[in-house]
């Protein structure tokens, strides 16, 4: 199994110059040499920088030549490199090259191994031709909604893991070498052939399509066209009839229309004042029940009041004010205290400004005056503080 592989067949290509990069897919499908092969530019960059950007591969892209059997060569974008696959527990690198084919993703890529000097492809390969071209279902049953380039690299990788297309070649003399299989490789070119043939048709068939496609879309487009035409003669002589029809209406509605909004004007003045005179006696009777509601609650009020004083008699200046408990009679007595240090100093200051007390006897007792006021308010703080708390302690000494 040991030769020299060769790859005279209808794929042999030239490579181009071209970016590997993921970035630069979009600038090679602008390239004026790929300018208008692909149906669905869009696609291929999103599948092509899927792959490139995909650290399990090293696949880099270019623009390369693919020349069919016809001779007739095209300029291609293409995927070239290696991908590693695991085989008895050890990897390998595949090289491989992908062509993508003009309708893609309605036909799916061209794949070929491409061996290196030290290797040779495996003879009888379930899935790999002596030409080295790739066939394995997903690419036979390749459709466009659902298959894609990182799938069928996924599927590539497991297949060749459990069959490894090449091995190296072996170093020994050439003379020493078993001739080739040549019924292995007319069946090889065979199946090629077919796989090309079937590849026609079914172009053959999708062109078929698309330009029975456009014919129906031509047809569509005359078809509307000629509807639109009789559409907008019909509309131009409707729309006559109708603006003299309605010229006709409008003059006697606009006669008839400025009478009435004569009388409306009219009306609506007449309306606003009777509205004005309503708001205003409306107001001037809610402010009147207002005061009468006023004047008989506070008349039930003093009346009320009246009575109670008359009952109660003449009432004692202390007995107004009656404390219920401990700490009520010392918030009484200790807020008495502060008004009365209040008071005093009052009196002091007033004293001290009509030169009746001496400046030096006014500070002396405005500073004692003010330091027991002092302890007395934060006494008054602490006795409301507990009594807020609800604490029932002792009354404190009274000052």
């Amino acid at each position: 199994m040991h030769y020299n592989n060769n790859h005279h067949n209808r794929h042999s290509h030239s490579h181009s110059s071209g970016n590997g990069s993921s970035s630069s897919v979009n600038n090679m499908l602008q390239n004026s040499r790929l300018a208008g092969t692909y149906r669905d530019p869009t696609r291929v960059a999103r599948d092509v920088e899927a792959v490139l950007s995909s650290r399990s591969t090293g696949l880099r892209a270019s623009i390369t030549t693919f020349i069919e059997n016809t001779g007739r060569g095209q300029e291609l974008l293409s995927l070239e490199g290696t991908i590693p696959i695991i085989y008895n527990k050890t990897t390998y690198n595949i090289p491989v090259e992908f062509y993508i084919m003009p309708a893609y993703p309605v036909r799916g890529p061209q794949c070929f191994v491409r061996p290196n000097s030290n290797m040779v492809i495996k003879e009888r390969h379930k899935h790999v031709g002596t030409d080295g071209c790739i066939y394995m279902p997903y690419l036979s049953e390749w459709r466009p909604r659902s298959h894609c380039l990182t799938e069928m690299i996924v599927w590539m990788q497991s297949l060749f893991g459990q069959d490894p297309p090449v091995f190296a070649s072996s170093s020994s003399p050439a003379v020493n070498r078993p001739p080739p299989d040549y019924g292995a490789v007319l069946a090889e070119q065979q199946r090629s052939r077919m796989q090309w043939e079937e590849d026609q048709r079914r172009l053959a068939e999708e062109r078929r399509l698309a330009e029975e496609e456009q014919r129906r879309l031509d047809q569509e487009r005359h078809r509307a066209a000629e509807e639109a035409r009789t559409y907008q003669q019909a509309r131009a002589e409707l729309t006559r009839k109708l603006q003299v029809h309605l010229q006709r209406s409008y003059e006697d509605a606009k006669r008839e229309m400025a009478n009435e909004m004569r009388k409306q004007g009219q009306l609506e003045n007449s309306a606003r004042q009777v509205g004005v005179q309503m708001r205003d006696l409306e107001c001037r009777k809610e402010r009147l029940q207002e005061e009468i509601d006023t004047i008989d609650l506070n008349t039930i009020k003093l009346k009320d009041y009246i009575q109670r004083a008359e009952e109660k008699g003449e009432v004692e200046v202390d007995e107004l004010a009656v404390p219920t408990d401990v700490h009520s009679r010392q918030m009484l007595n200790l807020s008495a205290k502060n008004a009365a240090y209040s008071d005093c100093i009052y009196h002091l200051q007033d004293a001290c400004h009509n030169g009746v007390l001496p400046m030096d006897t006014y500070l002396q007792k405005v500073r004692k005056l003010a330091r027991e006021q002092f302890v007395c308010r934060y006494h008054l703080m602490k006795v409301a503080k507990a009594r807020e708390s609800g604490l029932s302690s002792t009354a404190s000494e009274e000052y």
